[in-house]
């Protein structure tokens, strides 16, 4: 079995061994020709970033290559293609989702043509040309024409609604609501690049990507959501608040709107229905729901990435019982954030209070000895987050 892996830019192939399989990392133009049979697995991604390295692999404004393209240069390598897998990263923002049909359209060219599969190619041709036209009425001229040739695909009616976002609202709106008919993703939380852009921390381009959502359907729960966050990061409590519940009302089960309305509630100092928002947000996790900031993060260290926040929301839920005076509840509560992960210094320093105002005054001292002993990871772990 032989591994290789290829990106678009030309670099110097290198070739290593995993666990006594030959691994090579090439460029598409340093490819070397594959005689033996070949299992091919391509990611759409590949087609959107120009440049990919840590931190740097943003997907550019339109792909730096089709899908025809791609594979002509792999048959001209590869004679002898077994199996083709396409993966399309949309979910978590990866891959912007206005293309996403550039892995329908590379499955095409994999397919044994007929006369379905030749309309169809027309239709992507013509998603080809509205993108290459930039807007006006060329691009609108294809983008029609493709709705006619690609009556399954939602992509067409996607790209039409982004056309008269501007200049007709209505059209825009009929067209982003058939696109979600046809394919439900095209209204989910990753129609727009606005959640990336508040993990990027890039608030300002968020904003301006919600209320463009915001216009296609203002019932929206996702960006109801993400403009509730703008708010929260501009100390906005009653817009935040308004907003959250708004996106609660339209998707009960969205996980992050239960959070954010919890910490708003928190600050807002209304410490029991944002208990309630918390274990409301714990039950969906345990439910299988995962929040959309874990569907953008990336694991390292082997961690779990489905829930990053139970350990912390655990904490939050032992101070208020703390508070409240439920000082066995929150004894329990600081064991479960402590369990969960949040073996950090502030934590163990709260249980201490919590055992001193029992007058558990041993457990009281060695949790005070663990919070000063955690003391210097957790400043380093607050400086990695703060740059």
């Amino acid at each position: 079995m032989r591994i290789t892996t290829c990106g678009g830019s030309t670099t110097p192939a290198n070739s290593t061994e995993v666990r006594g399989i030959p691994f090579t990392v090439c460029a598409l133009d340093t490819l070397r020709e594959l005689a033996e049979p070949v299992l091919l697995d391509m990611d759409i991604d590949f087609f959107t970033l120009p440049v990919v390295g840590y931190f740097r692999d943003r997907p550019g404004e339109r792909p730096w290559m089709w899908p025809e393209a791609l594979t002509a240069a792999l048959r001209a390598r590869i004679p002898r293609v077994e199996m083709v897998t396409i993966a399309y990263p949309v979910a978590g923002g990866y891959t912007p989702l206005k293309w996403k049909y550039l892995g329908d359209a590379l499955a095409l060219e994999w397919r044994r043509p007929d006369v379905a599969t030749a309309s169809e190619r027309t239709g992507y041709q013509c998603l080809r040309r509205a993108a290459d036209a930039g807007g006006g009425s060329a691009a609108l001229e294809a983008l029609e024409l493709a709705a006619v040739h690609l009556p399954r695909s939602a992509a067409p009616y996607f790209h039409l609604a982004l056309h008269h976002l501007n200049s007709d609202i209505r059209a825009a709106q009929r067209a982003f609501a058939r696109a979600v008919q046809v394919d439900p993703t095209y209204g989910g939380a990753y129609c727009c690049r606005g959640f990336v852009c508040l993990y990027e921390h890039r608030a300002g381009e968020a904003e301006a990507e919600f209320q463009r959502v915001v216009a296609l359907d203002p019932a929206s729960p996702f960006a109801q959501l993400g403009l509730a966050r703008i708010a929260i990061l501009a100390r906005r409590w009653t817009d935040a608040e308004a907003g959250l519940r708004r996106s609660i009302d339209a998707a009960p089960r969205l996980v992050d709107a239960h959070r954010y309305l919890a910490d708003v509630l928190v600050t807002l100092g209304r410490d029991t229905e944002a208990a309630a928002a918390y274990s409301r947000s714990l039950r969906l996790v345990l439910e299988g729901e995962v929040p959309i900031d874990e569907a953008i993060r990336t694991a390292l260290g082997g961690g779990d990435p489905r829930d990053g926040r139970h350990d912390t929301i655990y904490a939050a839920l032992a101070r208020m019982d703390a508070r409240a005076g439920r000082l066995q509840s929150a004894v329990s509560g600081y064991r479960m954030a402590i369990a969960a992960g949040a073996d950090v210094s502030s934590v163990h320093g709260r249980l201490a209070i919590v055992y001193g105002r029992q007058q558990s005054w041993m457990m009281a001292m060695r949790e005070a000895a663990r919070a000063v002993a955690l003391l210097p990871r957790s400043v380093r772990k607050l400086a990695r987050r703060v740059t």
